[in-house]
C-alpha cells in the first residue's frame, strides 16, 4: 500500500553536525560507518542526500544524522534561525523525520500497525550551551552623568545607596549531547484509500552529561538546547 510521509513537528530542532557524540556508552554498540540515502520531501519540491550513523542501546535502535546535501529544491524548508546558544535548522527537522519516516528497514528497525503499539526510535545530536554572565561595580554616592536628549526613565545605575551598576555578557558553553526519543508506527490515513503512513511522535527529550565548558563556570550552570 502507498505510504504516505507525514511530518509531525512543527518546530525545528538543534542542529550540530559532524560531531558525534556518547560514543563510549558501554550500554551501546560502536557507530556504524556512515551511510548515504535520498530523502525526497514534496510540495515544495526537495531532494537532499543525507548521510548518518546507527548503532544499538539496550535493545534500541539509535541513529545520528552527520551531515546532508541539498540536489535540488528545497528552499521553502530552510529556515534557520541562530539565537545565542540556540542553533536551529528546520531543514534538518524535516530530514529526520523523513529519515525515520521513509528509510525503516535501512535504519535497520520494524514500523509496527498503530494497533499494536509502536517501536521506539532515537536521534542523537550535539546541542550547543552557553551562560550568561554578570560583572557589578559600585559607584560613589556622587555620581556624574549625561545622558542625550530624549533619554527616559532612571539612569543606568541604582538609585539608592549604594549605587551599582551591573552589565551582563553571553558567553559559550561549548556543546551537550543530547537525545530525542519517537514512537513510531504505521497508521492509516483514515481518508477510505487503504493507504498508510508512518506516525512519528516524539515522546521525551534527555541531556547526556554536561556542558563541555561547565568546569569553566561552576558553580553557575550553564543553559544547554537539549530541551
Amino acid at each position: 500500500m502507498p505510504k504516505l510521509l507525514v511530518l509531525l513537528l512543527l518546530f525545528s530542532a538543534p542542529i550540530l553536525l559532524n560531531a558525534q557524540c556518547d560514543g563510549d556508552n558501554p550500554n551501546c554498540t560502536a557507530w556504524s560507518t556512515a551511510n548515504t540515502v535520498t530523502i525526497s520531501l514534496g510540495d515544495p519540491e526537495c531532494n537532499a542526500s543525507v548521510s548518518y550513523v546507527t548503532r544499538i542501546c539496550n535493545g534500541v535502535r539509535e541513529f545520528y544524522v552527520t551531515g546532508f546535501n541539498i540536489n535540488w529544491g528545497c528552499v521553502g524548508f530552510d529556515s534557520p534561525l541562530s539565537y545565542f546558544h540556540r542553533n536551529r535548522n528546520a531543514l534538518h527537522e524535516y530530514f529526520v523525520l523523513g529519515l525515520i519516516s521513509q528509510y525503516a528497514g535501512t535504519i535497520g528497525y520494524t514500523v509496527p500497525p498503530c494497533s499494536n503499539g509502536a517501536n521506539q526510535i532515537v536521534q542523537t545530536y550535539v546541542a550547543s550551551c552557553g551562560i550568561w554572565l554578570a560583572c557589578e561595580y559600585t559607584l560613589p554616592d556622587e555620581v556624574q552623568y549625561a545622558c542625550d536628549r530624549g533619554w527616559t526613565g532612571p539612569p543606568p545605575h541604582t538609585t539608592v545607596s549604594p549605587k551599582k551598576v551591573k552589565s551582563w555578557k553571553w558567553f559559550s558553553c561549548g556543546t551537550q549531547c543530547c537525545k530525542r526519543t519517537w514512537n513510531v508506527c504505521e497508521a492509516s490515513s483514515g481518508d477510505g484509500s487503504g493507504s498508510t503512513y508512518t506516525k512519528a511522535t516524539l515522546v521525551g527529550k534527555t541531556a547526556i552529561g554536561e556542558c563541555s565548558g561547565q568546569a569553566t563556570f561552576n558553580p553557575k550552570p550553564c543553559e544547554t538546547d537539549c530541551q
